[in-house]
């Protein structure tokens, strides 16, 4: 067998790290750009072995298969992938990138080490090996510098191809967003960015790319999606390796159970913990190939830090930077999953060992910015080791929040769960109205003026619940359920409802005793379909209706769920509102429960 031959290729570029890094570490569009082929990946089964695949392409016009195995990184040091070939003239293949900071940025190494099995592979791997597994990369890295000195003349490093863009369609679906938030920025991404960046959008993470509001790019994107410009579609992710393992176009497609090939478990989908929302392109408007490229690069799971493959009996020390804030650490070959906490100071090295009987670390907390990671593999086999933030649902669009927003109720009012099916949300925050006096009203006032204060009553309800990212579910009589995926928003709402009350009731009429309860609630519910619409059930919705009836009018009652929430403390510092609590039974519920009253517009009268 031939010496094993290396390739290697350096280049400083004035571009930080990180940037760097986002763009290199999406290994499938670097792939597809420097025009390598579409691979077909095949998971092995055992789910010790997570990260391993078996692929199959075709090169030179010969069928290629070969065993690629997890890719080892840390962000935003580096990253290597190795790739074993059972046949051929090429037995292995390892291959990657290392960063290092720079005076003028950033030192940019790529690197191919190849064991040939002949004379033939020597060939190969000096022909095609070295020009695409290196000089092709920094070809691509030196094109990303260019575009970020001046996006606005550089095109991106991989433009779409040539006649994808239908233009007249465009335009047309453009038109019709009028001035829904950033329609400028959505415009450029269709037209510029890679097909895998507009098959898979995030639109929480674009925003933070486009510096523009999370939620008023979300209702751009759901108000495109109603113009057929994009299509949005909901993935259900593994709790595990977050991961999308299903991929449908409607929530009727969904079912409440769902299995992780690659992790092998069984998870129940949950609106707040494991469905998103996401959005592709229409293809009306652009035609995006969505074939794969590569499937285990950094940018397939961003929140990972640092995956770490270790040798059986061997110890490794990396050195790594972590943000401030919760993180977990796994090892797919032993059991369980360990939280940890990463702070402005604390220790500054991270042992870490996988034990047989789980994954052990160190006390912590553990110190942000740099620090060393000493993890130890004590098993007769390999092991994959991971370090991952708890931030998937910081930019995820969960299912728990797009479907309490009144623009997706209102633009979407046949998306509903499937007949039958019941979907879990972990949290939901949940909020009834009433009319105190409402019959009066009707007395008072006659039917026809009484009829029309409720319907503007209802109308001012929802524009409260719309402006604090929640959604009318339904209204009942004189009363009106509404839906939030965080306890801070359902506050808001509600403070704002009884904070304005008095107001709204001057103008439409003055009805004498009409007052507003509010009650708030927060905890697990299901998601159902009621006659052909999404609506909820549970222990939560009963509770948050049975709070609303402890109202007195004027004032808002909440659990303590609300009240203790970071969130929903932190809004009623903010207000001032301290409240009184107080001890009572709830009609059909166990026991006595803790609620909390505010008065936002001053006590009622009497």
């Amino acid at each position: 067998m031939p010496d094993p031959i290396q390739y290697s290729s350096r280049v400083v570029l004035a571009v930080q790290p990180e940037a760097l890094w986002t763009f290199l570490s999406d290994t499938d569009s670097l792939n597809r750009a420097i025009d390598l082929p579409t691979v077909k990946f095949t998971p092995v089964a055992d789910p010790k072995e997570k990260g391993h695949f078996v692929a199959e392409t075709k090169m030179l016009g010969t069928r290629v298969a070969y065993d690629e195995f997890p890719f080892d990184w840390v962000a935003p040091r580096f990253y290597t992938v190795e790739r074993r070939f059972p046949g051929g003239p090429i037995a292995e293949l390892r291959c990657g990138i290392r960063l290092a900071p720079d005076p003028g940025g950033t030192e940019l190494q790529v690197f191919a080490d190849v064991i040939p099995r002949s004379w033939v592979g020597s060939v190969v791997s000096w022909i095609q090996l070295r020009k695409k597994a290196t000089e092709s990369v920094v070809e691509l890295a030196q094109a990303f510098e260019r575009w970020t000195k001046e996006p606005e003349k550089e095109l991106p490093p991989s433009p779409p191809p040539a006649g994808a863009l239908h233009r007249d369609a465009l335009e047309a679906r453009l038109g019709e967003l009028k001035a829904a938030g950033p329609v400028a920025k959505l415009r450029r991404h269709l037209e510029t960015a890679s097909d895998l960046e507009v098959v898979q959008m995030r639109p929480f993470l674009l925003a933070d790319r486009w510096g523009e509001d999370r939620m008023q790019v979300l209702r751009l994107f759901l108000t495109a999606t109603k113009a057929g410009l994009l299509d949005l579609c909901w993935s259900v992710l593994c709790p595990t390796c977050r991961v999308p393992n299903q991929t449908m176009a409607t929530l009727s497609q969904m079912r409440s159970k769902a299995h992780c090939e690659t992790c092998g478990v069984r998870y129940g989908a949950d609106f707040a913990a494991s469905v998103e929302a996401r959005f592709a392109v229409n293809a009306a408007v652009r035609e995006a190939r969505k074939q794969v490229y590569c499937i285990g690069g950094p940018a397939n799971t961003p929140e990972i830090a640092a995956q770490l493959r270790l040798a059986p009996g061997s110890t490794r020390r990396e050195e790594i930077s972590l943000r401030p804030g919760p993180y977990r650490v796994r090892c797919y070959q032993v059991p369980g999953i360990v939280s940890i906490e990463v702070a402005p100071s604390g220790a500054g090295t991270m042992a870490v060992r996988c034990d047989p009987g789980g994954v052990e670390v160190a006390a912590g907390p553990f110190r942000a910015g740099g620090m060393v990671l000493e993890a130890s593999n004590p098993l007769g086999r390999e092991a994959l080791l991971v370090v991952e933030r708890e931030s998937w649902r910081e930019g995820a669009a969960t299912a728990a929040l797009v479907t309490s927003l009144q623009d997706f109720r209102d633009q979407f009012p046949g998306e509903a769960v499937a007949p039958g099916e019941e979907i879990g949300i972990a949290s939901l925050t949940v909020l009834f109205t009433d009319l105190k006096e409402s019959t009066e009203l009707y007395r008072r006032l006659g039917d026809a003026k009484a009829f029309a204060f409720v319907q503007n009553h209802f109308r001012y309800l929802m524009e409260k619940v719309s402006a604090h990212r929640g959604g009318m579910v339904k209204t009942m009589g004189d009363a009106i359920m509404a839906t939030f995926a965080a306890p801070k928003d359902g506050l808001a709402a509600a403070l704002e409802m009884q904070r304005h009350w008095a107001r709204f009731r001057t103008e439409h009429g003055d009805p004498p005793g009409v007052e507003l309860k509010v009650g708030v609630h927060q905890g697990p519910a299901i998601a159902i379909n009621n006659a052909g619409r999404l609506d909820y059930f549970g222990t939560t919705v009963n509770m948050a209706a049975r709070v609303q009836a402890q109202s007195l009018g004027r004032d808002l009652v909440f659990t303590r769920e609300v009240g203790e929430d970071p969130g929903g403390a932190a809004l009623l510092r903010e207000s001032g509102l301290e409240g009184e609590e107080f001890q009572t039974a709830l009609k059909g519920l166990d026991g006595e429960h803790a609620l909390r009253r505010v008065w936002p517009a001053g006590r009622t009268p009497g």
